[in-house]
């Protein structure tokens, strides 16, 4: 299932792929967010894989996909 960009200034990123490093809090979470919501799959990648299965949940909740990574050390 492809998603649409759901911001009308975003750029489409449908079959993109990022990776958001510290992902799972702060800006870097609403970077993770934007991305998502602009049809990126979105890799998080932070320390702690509960915390990076919580920011995926709250992603999802928002109707967007995303992947979360591991231990990044």
């Amino acid at each position: 299932m492809q998603q649409q960009p759901n911001n009308k200034n975003s750029q489409n990123l449908t079959g993109k792929t990022a990776v958001v490093t510290g992902g799972n809090v702060g800006l870097d979470f609403q970077s993770a967010l934007e991305l998502a919501e602009s049809g990126a799959h979105v890799v998080i990648a932070c320390r702690s894989v509960e915390k990076g299965e919580t920011a995926m949940a709250r992603i999802h909740q928002k109707g967007e996909f995303c992947f979360s990574g591991g231990d990044t050390a």
